[in-house]
C-alpha cells in the first residue's frame, strides 16, 4: 500500500491544503458551475481572463484521482480532458527543447478552438545556456565543430545566422493555425505583449535584457517602443523609439 505523502513545510494550508481537501474544494466548485462555462475564458469587458496551470502532465495532477478521472491515462485523453477544464496551459518543455511542428499540430487537434498554449521561450532565447545534445539534428550538424563539441552553449557562442535558425525552429511550430481560432503562441512571460521571454526570480533590468525583450518583441512581430539595432557581430542593443533589424 502507497505511503501517503508527506505535508511540505513550505505550503500554505489555505492555498495549497492537499490532495483530499482540494479534491472536495473542486467537486464543489464544479457543482455550481454550470457545463457551458467550465473550460472557458471569462469576459469582462473588452478583455478576457484566462485561467490555467503551468503544465497538463506534472506528476502532481496525473496521479490517480488528484485531477484526471482513473482510466484518464493517455496523452491525447489528459490533454483532451484538461482543455474542458481549463482555457490556457504552459508549455514548460520547450524552455529545454524547440518545440516540433508535428506536436504542436498534435496539440491544437486535442483542444476546442478558443484554447490557447503559452509555449515557453527556449533557453537560447533568453540569454540562458542549453545542453548540445537536446537541439535538433538539423541545426546541430551546421554548428562550428568547437561549439558542437561543447555539452552546454549560450547564444553568444553560435554564428549569427544559426541564432536566427533556432528562432525559425521555435516559430514555426508556434504560429496559429488557419483553421482554427486560437492555437499554439508564444509564452507571454514579460506582461507587456505577446513575445517568449523567460523571468527568473534572479532577473533584474540590465541594458542586454531590455536587448532580449526587444529582440524577442521584434521576432513576433510586435514594437516595444525601444530600437533594436544589430551591431557587426549580429547581436542586439536597444535605444530609443521603434523596433528596426539592421
Amino acid at each position: 500500500m502507497a505511503k501517503p505523502p508527506l505535508p511540505a513545510p513550505d505550503l500554505d494550508p489555505a492555498h495549497d491544503p492537499g490532495f483530499e481537501d482540494a479534491i472536495v474544494r473542486a467537486d464543489k466548485a464544479l457543482s455550481v458551475t454550470p457545463p457551458d462555462v467550465a473550460g472557458e475564458p471569462i469576459i469582462r469587458g473588452d478583455g478576457e481572463i484566462r485561467v490555467g496551470t503551468a503544465s497538463w502532465t506534472d506528476p502532481t495532477m496525473t496521479r490517480g484521482g488528484v485531477f484526471y478521472p482513473r482510466g484518464t491515462s493517455t496523452a491525447e485523453q489528459r490533454l483532451r480532458y484538461y482543455a474542458e477544464q481549463f482555457s490556457v496551459v504552459e508549455v514548460d518543455a520547450s524552455y529545454y527543447s524547440l518545440p516540433e511542428r508535428a506536436t504542436a499540430a498534435l496539440w491544437a487537434e486535442r483542444t476546442p478552438p478558443h484554447f490557447s498554449f503559452h509555449v515557453k521561450a527556449h533557453a537560447l532565447m533568453t540569454g540562458q545556456p542549453t545542453e548540445v545534445a537536446r537541439l535538433p539534428e538539423d541545426l546541430v550538424e551546421l554548428l562550428p565543430k568547437d561549439v558542437a563539441a561543447k555539452k552546454k552553449i549560450y547564444a553568444k557562442d553560435l554564428p549569427p545566422e544559426l541564432y536566427d535558425a533556432v528562432w525559425t525552429f521555435f516559430m514555426i511550430p508556434s504560429r496559429r493555425s488557419p483553421k482554427r481560432e486560437s492555437s499554439v503562441g508564444c509564452c507571454c512571460s514579460i506582461r507587456a505583449g505577446s513575445c517568449p521571454r523567460r523571468r527568473t526570480r534572479h532577473s533584474s533590468p540590465t541594458r542586454q535584457k531590455s536587448s532580449l525583450v526587444c529582440e524577442a518583441r521584434w521576432s513576433c512581430g510586435t514594437t516595444c517602443g525601444s530600437t533594436a539595432r544589430s551591431p557587426p557581430d549580429g547581436r542586439w542593443t536597444c535605444c530609443a523609439t521603434s523596433v528596426s533589424r539592421t
